[in-house]
């Protein structure tokens, strides 16, 4: 009996020991499936963040782009709208300053005595003529009323004195058959070859008319 009492005692004992072990293991293993949770809800918490954050990014980046975009639609717009009428008084200025050069060139003296000589020599042989300083002025301004032309063409062509005469005398729109008159009385065979000689030399096709040539160049000087 007393053996009994003394194991019985013992299984009490045992029982107890193995209860409070399952209790405190209980415990734990409540704590450590708390705490996971605790990880978890904080990760999900995190991940939220992290989401909105870039959500908030991303929309403020489309917005700061939109904005931009606007602005910088505005602005080419202004600019263009500048561009435009910069553009207009430009021309405006070059319309005028163009009548300004044609006033200069038809109303100077030297173009009015060229012309009033090229009439005469419709009815009667004269020996007027130009003069050095009168070629000179005539050189000058038929290169602004030209866009540049003579300038041009001693610059690329390398054009002798008297060709440049010829060009000038074929802008002014003098008849062939008295050009020769004021380049030492050339017949008008050899005012032609003398033209023909510029053209090669312009290395225009076979057949074109210095005249045409010339008006022709003057045009693509313009947008220089």
């Amino acid at each position: 009996m007393e053996g009994a009492v003394k194991m019985w005692a013992e299984q009490l004992a045992y029982l107890d020991s193995a209860e409070q072990n399952h209790q405190g293991y209980a415990i734990f293993r409540s704590a450590i499936s708390q705490e996971r949770k605790n990880c978890e809800l904080n990760k999900e918490f995190y991940e939220n963040i992290i989401i909105v954050l870039v959500l908030a990014f991303l929309i403020l980046t489309i917005i700061v782009m939109i904005c931009y975009t606007k602005r910088s639609n505005k602005q080419k717009l202004e600019e263009q709208r500048w561009k435009e009428k910069l553009q207009l008084e430009i021309s405006l200025l070059v319309c005028k300053k163009q009548a300004l050069i044609k006033g200069s060139y038809e109303n100077s003296v030297v173009y009015s005595k060229l012309k009033k000589i090229a009439r005469d020599l419709i009815r009667v042989e004269t020996k007027e003529n130009l003069t050095l300083e009168e070629w000179e002025q005539l050189v000058k301004l038929t290169d602004a009323k030209w866009n540049g032309i003579i300038t041009y063409l001693n610059a690329v062509y390398i054009l002798s004195a008297e060709e440049i005469q010829i060009c000038c005398l074929y802008l002014a729109d003098v008849p062939v058959k008295h050009i020769g008159h004021f380049i030492r009385g050339y017949a008008r065979s050899t005012v032609q070859l003398k033209a023909r000689e510029i053209l090669a030399k312009m290395g225009a096709s076979s057949g074109s008319l210095l005249k045409d040539v010339l008006f022709s160049l003057s045009e693509e000087l313009k947008g220089y």
